[in-house]
Order: structure tokens, then C-alpha cells, then sequence
């Protein structure tokens, strides 16, 4: 996250495996409604990674990604 709240994000690119490999630059990422006031990140069972993120809104709202590597983030959902 930036200094004005903004969600940002950066992946390595294919192969991610080689140490040689460069990383592709800073860009948003969707923020969840409301203003964020904590964030982590889990590991699914299957190695997705999921975002979880508490608003001033008082939700809890998540983010993963579909099982393919390379599909989309799914939309933000309330728990």
C-alpha cells in the first residue's frame, strides 16, 4: 500500500523459478470499498494467495485469485 492508502502491486515474471527473472514494475490494484485500515495475506491449501482487508466501513472484505496462475483477481466479497 502507498502513502495515500492505494493498493499496489508487483509479480515476478515467468519463470518465476529462475533467480534471473525480473520483476514487472509498480501499478494499482484494486482497493476494496471504504478506507483501508489493516491488510494480510494467506496462502490457500492449493497456493493461491488471498488478500484480507479490514475497512473503515467495518467489513471484512477478501481477494483471491482463480486457480490458473495467470487468471484475474476475483472481484472483492464482504465475509
Amino acid at each position: 500500500m502507498d502513502d495515500s492508502g492505494q493498493l499496489v502491486s508487483s509479480w515476478k515474471q515467468y519463470p518465476a523459478d529462475d533467480p534471473n527473472t525480473g520483476w514487472v514494475g509498480w501499478s494499482n490494484f484494486p482497493n476494496p470499498p471504504g478506507v483501508i485500515q489493516d491488510i494480510t495475506t494467506v496462502k490457500l491449501p492449493d497456493d493461491r494467495p488471498q488478500l484480507i482487508v479490514a475497512t473503515d466501513e467495518g467489513e471484512f472484505t477478501k481477494i483471491k485469485v482463480d486457480a490458473h496462475p495467470d487468471a484475474a483477481w476475483t472481484e472483492w466479497n464482504g465475509f
